[in-house]
């Protein structure tokens, strides 16, 4: 069963991993955005980026030597890092999130190009192990692996290309701890709705559902679309 805890994530990194990517001005517009927003964001990045030029530090410098995905990346594995040491590395250390884009490469066809949501969904449950190995619960499976591959497969019976993909893949990972494989695939090829499955499950269930997707909510500071717009 994933435990989703409510997490403190750096907004400005899980903003741009929310966004449309999908083009060189898209990400020039996001990243200047967040800097302009946040100092933590352009200290964090002159230290993770500073390998890439001894001139100032611009969106454009590193989208030409980078490109987004390999800022999305070494940004994710710097963080990753730091969830793990309470400390930023000069070394970029892409063995930290290889698990992550092993798990967002399964949900790419079933994504919207230019989203890393995938990816988000992945860093979160990873930020997750991490806390609760520091707080002492040791568990036999990482919480990546509570998302196994026959639930990713169901992802066409949900709807075609996704962009929340984290939020479709968490309902149904919950509906299929609750409810079983066979019930969860029977329900989608019945085109039920997600609030429709959410009603089978009883209330005990339901209040583990909801509290895990507020937690999830609130650490990618999504609070407001999940009460307004409940993931259908």
């Amino acid at each position: 069963m994933i435990e989703c805890l409510a997490l403190e994530m750096p907004d400005y990194f899980t903003h741009l991993l929310k966004v449309n990517m999908n083009s060189a001005d898209f990400v020039s517009k996001n990243i200047n955005t967040q800097w302009a927003q946040s100092e933590s964001f352009q200290a964090v990045s002159n230290l993770v980026f500073k390998s890439n030029g001894s001139g100032p530090l611009t969106a454009e410098v590193l989208i030409k030597n980078l490109g987004w995905t390999g800022i999305r990346n070494r940004m994710s594995a710097a963080y990753v890092y730091y969830k793990i040491n309470n400390f930023f590395s000069e070394i970029d250390d892409y063995s930290l999130i290889k698990d992550l884009l092993i798990f967002e490469g399964k949900l790419k066809k079933y994504s919207v190009e230019g989203y890393s949501r995938g990816l988000l969904l992945a860093i979160y449950l990873k930020f997750v192990d991490i806390e609760l190995i520091d707080n002492g619960h040791l568990h036999s499976e990482h919480c990546i692996a509570s998302i196994p591959d026959y639930v990713i497969d169901l992802l066409p019976l949900a709807s075609s290309k996704i962009i929340k993909i984290d939020w479709i893949l968490l309902a149904m990972a919950h509906f299929n701890f609750f409810l079983g494989l066979a019930e969860l695939k029977k329900s989608l090829q019945g085109k039920l709705s997600f609030a429709q499955i959410y009603a089978k499950l009883n209330i005990g269930q339901k209040n583990i559902y909801m509290k895990n997707m507020l937690n999830y909510a609130y650490s990618i500071n999504e609070e407001d679309n999940f009460i307004n717009d409940m993931v259908e």
